[in-house]
């Protein structure tokens, strides 16, 4: 049995429709109920009660290969992640982009990508958020965060 486009559009939205602390404590409980913390290690993932491979897991919820592995290594016990603390900007930041880009973005159901309709733009973004946010970041710290956290929504090419 595959997993139909309804499976997973379910899955994304549950999964993005939650806070940003929430999404990572999510895939740090799924992590921890299934694995060792090692980097190399094995983890069982089950959905809908199916075995499946981690690829295919962070791909069903459109998990970013770069936010599975932030979020494992942090559960090491072999060594310690230090990480700068979010500002309150920042973290507001990071809110504004995950309701911004859950509400816009369209996710492919087969594989760990998201689109923004045409004919958006970083900048176009970044200035909607700069007039509806107080203390907004600056403009660099704005795509870091984007591509930090949201590497897989990608903007569509203009022909």
């Amino acid at each position: 049995m595959d997993f139909t486009v309804a499976d997973t559009k379910s899955l994304r939205q549950q999964h993005w429709g939650r806070t940003i602390d929430k999404r990572r404590q999510f895939i740090s409980d799924v992590i921890s109920n299934g694995s060792n913390h090692e980097r190399n290690s094995v983890t069982t993932f089950l959905v809908f009660g199916r075995k499946v491979c981690q690829t295919a897991w962070c791909q069903l919820y459109g998990i970013g290969k770069t936010t599975f592995y932030r979020v494992k290594d942090s559960l090491s016990t072999e060594h310690v992640v230090l990480r700068r603390g979010k500002s309150a900007a920042a973290l507001t930041t990071l809110s504004w982009l995950s309701r911004q880009l859950t509400d816009r973005a369209e996710f492919a159901p087969d594989r760990n990508a998201a689109w923004l309709p045409r004919p958006s733009q970083k900048i176009d973004l970044y200035r909607e958020y700069v007039t509806e946010v107080d203390h907004a970041v600056s403009k660099s710290t704005f795509y870091r965060l984007w591509t930090e956290y949201f590497d897989m929504v990608k903007i569509r090419k203009v022909n």
